[in-house]
């Protein structure tokens, strides 16, 4: 069996139907954005400080390289500090204050990495938990196993990285042979010296990867597979979700008619799954929109190509629901079960419904909100809010739909969300002419 016809091979799955307590139960976590902020400018600052109150070696560079990969490492940031931070300790031979405060410092990236890592393992657990008690079986394709996996994620940028380091490696030797010719090949080892960036670069680079992977590989093998039917709304659970507007899904650009996706039409090549929303289109566009009837209207208002960028104010159904299939932690990236997979581009929009964006805690859940995109991955921005009555056609309620609000659609442009109907523009009526008395004066 080929391995395309591997991947496409359904496999079962236990299923688990999580409650929207279960989901508001998850425990919280120290949120992504303290996690990296409080790691990185901390480990900066020390850096900075030893620059400042002594001569540091070229070891610094290295340190300094280091800290570069925190841009990337999301949860596991403070174990990137607190190892360059320790080997700050042996290198800069510390005294007094400043070795004080590199211990007070270390504490604090282990402390973040201890809590962080405690909590992962706990949504693991629940995970673990959901599915050793499922509710039933589901058939999935083994290839979105593959997507969500940690080997699948890491695998293509550490053979990325590899022969970057590589080349770089070879690029460093050739200049070692430039600068000096007489220099022979087997010369070149005792020439490069393990303090050389063709060396650090390419062992900091892997070490780094190789920690990502395996943190990544243990969460899965506690959580282990399975596919779960999880709550939409926002303000609960582990996950930020996202969804695409000013766009339309392929069947629907396929219908007789419709200009949406210009740009992609004009490759003649095989269309994406989300196409660009045309205004103009006959079928899609703002007067095609705006000319529909009230029930015609209700039939496709939970479309988000209906609103283009107004879908951004449209609220999420208390309860409404999704399958996704890959949750294992935290910093994981579930996918919706059974949607099409991306394709080159693994971050564009595969379809228009919610889709989970990314597994990260928060500040507060409770103001956390859907994150909408356009094809491009830019925000987008609703149109202004009515400010007069000047334009508007109709108000449609919107409760057969299952939204709670009304379309308000004015001229020239898109409907928009309103939890009030907007007031119509009063009808100018012809005066009356007085009438003339039919009585015979006297």
């Amino acid at each position: 069996m080929g391995a395309k016809a591997l991947e496409a091979e359904a496999i079962t799955l236990p299923r688990r139907t999580v409650s929207a307590e279960d989901w508001a139960a998850v425990a919280r976590t120290v949120p992504d954005r303290l996690l990296r902020w409080g790691s990185i400018l901390p480990y900066y600052v020390l850096l900075a400080v030893w620059i400042i109150i002594d001569s540091p070696p070229a070891l610094i560079v290295v340190l300094i390289f280091w800290g570069f990969f925190t841009v990337f490492s999301a949860r596991l940031t403070p174990w990137l500090a607190a190892t360059g931070t320790l080997a700050l300790l042996v290198v800069a031979d510390p005294e007094g204050w400043f070795l004080a405060v590199l211990w007070l410092g270390a504490a604090w990236f282990l402390g973040l990495g201890l809590v962080a890592g405690a909590s992962g393992i706990r949504l693991a657990l629940a995970v673990r938990r959901w599915r050793l008690h499922p509710d039933g079986p589901r058939e999935v394709r083994r290839v979105m196993l593959k997507n969500t996996g940690a080997l699948g994620k890491a695998g293509g940028r550490v053979r990325a990285f590899a022969v970057a380091a590589l080349v770089f490696a070879v690029l460093q030797m050739a200049v070692v042979l430039v600068r000096e010719p007489a220099t022979e090949l087997r010369e070149l080892p005792a020439a490069i010296t393990p303090g050389d960036s063709s060396v650090m670069v390419p062992v900091l680079g892997l070490s780094f990867w190789l920690m990502s992977f395996l943190a990544a590989w243990i969460v899965e093998r506690v959580a282990g597979d399975v596919v779960l039917e999880v709550p939409v709304p926002p303000a609960a659970g582990p996950l930020r979700l996202a969804r695409v507007a000013n766009a339309v899904p392929r069947a629907e650009a396929l219908r007789a008619g419709c200009t949406c996706g210009a740009k992609d039409r004009a490759t003649n090549g095989e269309l994406p799954q989300v196409l660009e929303l045309d205004d103009e289109c006959p079928l899609h566009g703002i007067e095609a929109v705006n000319a529909l009837e009230p029930g015609q209207f209700l039939r496709v208002a939970r479309e988000p190509w209906v609103w283009g960028a107004n879908a951004a104010l449209l609220p999420v159904a208390e309860h409404e629901r999704m399958v996704i299939i890959g949750l294992h932690g935290w910093g994981s990236r579930p996918l919706v079960a059974e949607a099409p997979l991306p394709g080159k581009n693994p971050a564009a929009p595969t379809h228009t419904g919610y889709r989970p964006w990314r597994t990260a805690e928060v500040f507060n859940r409770s103001k956390r909100t859907i994150r909408w995109r356009d094809t491009n991955d830019a925000e987008v921005i609703p149109s202004d809010p009515l400010s007069g009555v000047e334009g508007v056609r109709d108000s449609i309620q919107l409760d057969a739909a299952g939204i709670r609000g009304f379309a308000v659609r004015r001229n020239g442009v898109r409907p928009r969300f309103e939890t009030q109907p907007a007031p119509l523009m009063p009808r100018h009526l012809p005066r009356p002419e007085p009438r003339t008395s039919s009585t015979p004066s006297r």
